[in-house]
C-alpha cells in the first residue's frame, strides 16, 4: 500500500468517530490490534446512513478501512452488516480485500454497541470499564473509514495499492481490480520476493507483504510508502530460522518505509 499518510495527518486534519461520540481517529490509530471491526450496524431503526454509504462508495470505504489495518499492524478487518440488508453486504463484499470479511448479524439491539459488535463479529469479550484494544480489536464505524480515506486525496497524496494480477506487478490499482482481489479472497497467493517470480511465469494473482510492495513500489518510482508495521525474528528463530524476508528488503531495495 503506498501512500503518504500518517496518524499524525489523521489528527491535524481532525478525523473523529462519526458514530456520535467522536472519539479522536488518531489516538484508536496509534495503538496495535490484530483486528479492525467496522462499524456498519446501525442498530437504530430509523438510521440508514451506513447503508447508503456503502452502497454509494464502498471502494472508497474499503480504501480507508485498509489504511486503518496497516496503522494498528491488524491481520485482517470484519464488518459487521445486519444480515437482512442482502444489497448493501454484496457492495461490500464485491469490494473487500483478501484479509477483510463481512460478519452477518442477526437485527437485534443494540448490535452497533461496540462491545456487542466485538462479540457478535469476533467472539470476544471485553471487560467493564476496558476498550476494545484491550482484546486485540480497533473498531471505527463507516464514515470514519471513508473520512480516512478523503484525507489522502483531498491533501494531495495519491493513494497507489501494489499487487500482482495475471502475472503482472501493479502499483494503483483501479476499484475493479481492488474489486477482483477482494471477490478472489484466500485463492489469491501471499506474495513475498520468493513469490514473484513464480506468480509471474504462471500469470497468477498475488497480495504483496511489505517485501513484495517495496519491489513493485521501488519499479513504480515510488519512494515512500507507509505500513502498520513490518515482519521480523519470529518466536522460536534460533531453532526455525524463522525471520520476515521484509527485514532483507529493508537493506536491499531503496524505498523508506514508514511505520
Amino acid at each position: 500500500m503506498a501512500l503518504t499518510i500518517t496518524t499524525e495527518d489523521v489528527a491535524r486534519f481532525g478525523v473523529v468517530g462519526a458514530g456520535g461520540a467522536g472519539f479522536p481517529t488518531h489516538v484508536k490509530l496509534s495503538g496495535k490490534a490484530d483486528t479492525v471491526v467496522l462499524n456498519a450496524a446501525e442498530c437504530e431503526p430509523l438510521l440508514h446512513k451506513d447503508k447508503e454509504l456503502i452502497l454509494r462508495d464502498a471502494a472508497a470505504i474499503v480504501e480507508g478501512l485498509a489504511r486503518a489495518v496497516e496503522f494498528v499492524g491488524a491481520k485482517e478487518a470484519v464488518v459487521g452488516i445486519k444480515e437482512k440488508y442482502a444489497k448493501v453486504i454484496a457492495a461490500m463484499k464485491a469490494a473487500l480485500r483478501p484479509n477483510m470479511r463481512v460478519v452477518p448479524l442477526q437485527d437485534v439491539y443494540p448490535s452497533g454497541d461496540e462491545f456487542v459488535l466485538v462479540y457478535l463479529t469476533l467472539g470476544r469479550v471485553i471487560a467493564p470499564g476496558a476498550i476494545p484494544l484491550s482484546v486485540g480489536a480497533v473498531v471505527m464505524n463507516v464514515e470514519t473509514a471513508l473520512n480516512c480515506q478523503r484525507i489522502c486525496r483531498e491533501n494531495g497524496a495519491v493513494p497507489a495499492t501494489c499487487a500482482i494480477i495475471g502475472g503482472k506487478l501493479c502499483a494503483g490499482l483501479t476499484d475493479e481490480q481492488i474489486d477482483y482481489l477482494g471477490r478472489e479472497g484466500h485463492r489469491v497467493t501471499k506474495a513475498s520476493r520468493r513469490d514473484l517470480p513464480m506468480l509471474v511465469a504462471k500469470g497468477r494473482d498475488g497480495a504483496t507483504t511489505v517485501a513484495a510492495t517495496m519491489i513493485v513500489a521501488a519499479a513504480a518510482g515510488i519512494r515512500v510508502f507507509a505500513t502498520g508495521g513490518i515482519g521480523g525474528v519470529h518466536r522460536g528463530a534460533e531453532t526455525t530460522m524463522d525471520i520476515s524476508a521484509d527485514l532483507e528488503e529493508l537493506k536491499e531495495t531503496p524505498v523508506c518505509v514508514v511505520c
